[in-house]
């Protein structure tokens, strides 16, 4: 152990007697360490050793390893280079060992160098799902055992495998003849174990209290990674290499699957990255295993990747076992940045152009900001570096963005298509949004990462109901569900799925910046749309189109309404001005051919009249559709919930009048229209809008028409001088019924019988 002083010079410190040491892991005062046979804990500090365990089951030169805490104290001397790995670990029969303890536990190393301690309790049966080998107990050196056996190909000893012996034979069975000498010679060679060969030792640390080490037979047999906590003992489950690794290497702090749900921010999934290599027929692949070591056995096994390099230059395609190229990989000390651009292809957002769309008038900061800003997303650390010959990579984590979406573009498919062709494929894209349902983000580009997949899932869902709309077929209601929730997790831009409908497409509203969204789905949108030629499918409310497409898109854009106006949710009016049209639209044409009449209690037409009597964002297109579909009622109430009060009564009136006069109203629902008049007029504050509906109802309807001039709740009031002035000028036939009203119905006052005298001499009515 040295010290580096500020000058630079090292200082040396102490020297620890552990020779032939070929790897060594430290963490704070322990080291994992290992020469050519064994695994050793050390107490750095206290200057104590404890052996673990072998490195192959089959050495026969491991000697006695385990059980035994031992000093190893040296001078501060550098030791001799003659100093064997034998004698040092004390491996001789006759050698004996230096002062130590016997503990199966290495808590000794936290008490005085002479301390003894008791062994520490263990749980019986399997300790962390796995049960610990009697081959690398720490108590006693495993005798070699037989081994399945293995080709004698490439320099490998032949190994096969024995049968189990039977039972005891029954007294009265006879027993088989004595094997022949050829049959002996063959059995004793099937249980001959093989071949000793060293394996690598190879140490590596998951987290500040565990060791991950490496054991096996022999090269191309399984290996096993086992975990060692300080105290010795196993700390959790074992992992399994396709081969006995030739080196290993740990990425990420590990998930505490233990711990509370709540994502920390520098909690990273834990992998393991082992090269090993596979048997293919007679040819060996080269290449990394990748695998978890956070979670359980069967987890882990489950999730286990395998990195093809073949494809890399530098790699062998396919080479014999005496011929393969070497390939390394490790960890290095100082991050280094990388940048991988189809992150910020995907993620980076873009303008979707459409039919509708103008300029791009995005200003050169903003260019610079977005730029910038992808930069930032597309720049990743790794500290693993891979090589094999004269050539190196870098080997990064697959960022969550990259791997998620390479699962959908394989559901982007039809397994029965082309490949190219989109055919979103239903089952792996409720698989996929099932999967992260609930998954909290812990970082910026996680963030955005989970919003993109969300949203171009549900892109894709509803584009498999365009396509099954499109072939006349009926969707069930269970898939139009789901559909509708992935639109409402992802909250895409409504202006986004109404591009993809016909008709619907018209009611888009794009500002100068046009509609802005990922790159990944942009490409998505203009793909789909290039492909399928959506003007020529059936609008037929009634059928397919009402019923898959119109229902979810109608939830959808109510959805958006109803959060207007939260922090979360985007201030621009396009977009709103776009779910106001759109909406209304799907209604019109889901209340098309219904009975004409007043609306029942949760029929559309009650929807409608909601949706025209509150407050809408797109007032002129609702003008213009309200007109189209021939809802004149409709844009009456429209105009006196959205207009200004000084206009909003002329406007009304001006649409009854249309009415009542003949023009079409497809709802039906004006009826008693004349009442109505009359009755909306004594709310009228304006005089000589009174005196110009008043006057015209009369004339079309004396009766109730003089009404409009002698109603006392009227907030408009006349003098029958006055209001006779103005029927003899407007409506001279009502005047009769204007002047027989005040008499009978409001029996006017005596003084007021001259001007009702000479009203009826001017009109010649003498019998009155």
């Amino acid at each position: 152990m040295v010290k580096i002083t500020k000058d630079g010079a090292p200082r040396a410190l102490k020297t620890i007697e552990y020779g032939g040491c070929l790897v060594s892991v430290r963490r704070d005062n322990f080291s994992c360490a290992a020469d050519s046979h064994s695994y050793a804990l050390l107490d750095v500090e206290h200057q104590q050793k404890i052996g673990l365990f072998p490195i192959s089951s089959l050495d026969p030169d491991v000697g006695d390893v385990g059980g035994a805490a031992e000093d190893i104290t040296a001078t501060l001397q550098p030791p001799s280079r003659s100093v064997s790995a034998a004698s040092t670990h004390g491996r001789g029969q006759h050698e004996e060992p230096r002062g130590h303890s016997r503990s199966t536990s290495l808590g000794i190393f936290g008490a005085a160098a002479s301390g003894s301690r008791t062994e520490s309790p263990r749980p019986p049966g399997q300790r962390y799902g796995f049960d610990v080998p009697d081959s690398f107990s720490r108590t006693a050196s495993p005798a070699p055992v037989p081994s399945p056996g293995r080709s004698p190909t490439r320099g490998l000893p032949e190994r096969t495998s024995s049968l189990p012996r039977s039972g005891a034979t029954s007294p009265d069975k006879p027993l088989p003849p004595a094997p022949s000498e050829e049959s002996a010679s063959a059995q004793e060679e099937q249980e001959r174990p093989p071949a000793f060969v060293p394996l690598k030792p190879l140490v590596a640390s998951p987290t500040p209290t565990e060791f991950l080490l490496a054991v096996g037979t022999t090269p191309f047999d399984r290996g096993v990674g086992m975990f060692v906590n300080l105290d010795g003992d196993m700390s959790r489950g074992s992992l399994s290499f396709a081969s006995y690794p030739d080196a290993i290497v740990v990425d990420g702090v590990g998930i505490d699957m233990s711990a509370s749900m709540t994502p920390d921010m520098d909690e990273e999934e834990g992998y393991v990255l082992a090269v090993v290599h596979r048997e293919e027929g007679s040819h060996v692949t080269y290449g990394v295993e990748v695998q978890r070591w956070d979670l359980d056995a069967a987890e882990a096994e489950a999730s286990k990747e395998w990195l093809d390099l073949r494809s890399l230059d530098g790699i062998s395609k396919t080479s014999s076992q005496q011929s393969i190229t070497p390939l390394g990989i490790r960890t290095v000390i100082q991050p280094f940045d990388l940048t991988i651009s189809e992150i910020g292809t995907k993620l980076t957002v873009k303008r979707l152009e459409s039919s509708s769309g103008g300029a791009d008038n995005l200003r050169d900061t903003q260019r610079k900001a977005d730029m910038e800003f992808t930069e930032r997303l597309s720049r990743l650390q790794t500290q693993i570096v891979l090589w094999a010959g004269d050539q190196i990579w870098w080997a990064v984590r697959n960022p969550l963005v990259i791997r998620l979406d390479s699962r959908l573009e394989e559901a982007q498919y039809s397994p029965t298509g082309d490949g190219t062709t989109i055919q979103p494929n239903r089952r792996l894209l409720e698989t996929i949004l099932g999967d992260i349902r609930g998954q909290e983000a812990r970082n910026e580009s996680e963030y955005l990462s989970l919003i993109y997949i969300r949203q171009k899932a549900s892109v894709l869902l509803f584009m498999e109901l365009i396509l099954r709309t499109r072939t006349n077929i009926i969707v069930f209601e269970s898939e139009k569900r789901i559909t509708e929730q992935a639109l409402m997790d992802g909250e895409i831009d409504p202006r986004i799925v109404l591009s993809l409908i016909p008709i619907l497409n018209e009611e888009v509203v794009q500002g100068p910046e046009g509609i802005q969204i990922s790159g990944g789905i942009t490409t998505l949108i203009q793909q789909f749309l290039g492909q399928n030629s959506l003007s020529s499918m059936s609008a037929d409310v009634k059928g397919p189109f009402g019923d898959n497409l119109l229902h979810v898109l109608k939830i959808y854009l109510i959805f958006w309404k109803r959060r207007k106006g939260m922090a979360s949710v985007t201030n621009d009016p396009y977009v709103f001005q776009t779910i106001d049209a759109a909406l209304l639209r799907i209604l019109l044409l889901q209340d098309q051919g219904n009975p004409k009449g007043p609306a029942t209690a949760g029929s559309v037409r009650a929807e409608l009249n909601e949706f025209v009597d509150n407050d809408v964002d797109c007032f002129e297109r609702a003008v213009e559709l309200l007109e189209q579909f021939k809802r004149l009622y409709l844009l009456s109430r429209f105009y006196h919930h959205n207009n200004k009060a000084a206009e909003k009564f002329s406007k009304v009136l001006g649409v009854w009048r249309r009415i009542l006069e003949g023009e079409a109203d497809e709802g039906g629902e004006f009826l008693d229209g004349d009442n109505e008049v009359r009755k909306y007029l004594t709310k009228v504050r304006d005089q000589a809008l009174v005196e110009e509906y008043g006057s015209w109802l009369a004339t079309r309807n004396p009766r109730l028409g003089v009404q409009v001039f002698a109603d006392d709740r009227s907030r408009v009031k006349f003098e029958p001088t006055h209001a006779v002035a103005v029927l003899k000028e407007k409506a001279p036939g009502a005047v009769k019924e204007y002047l027989e009203y005040l008499v009978f119905e409001q029996k006017v006052h005596d003084n007021h019988q001259d001007i009702m005298h000479s009203a009826l001499t001017s009109n010649s009515i003498h019998n009155t």
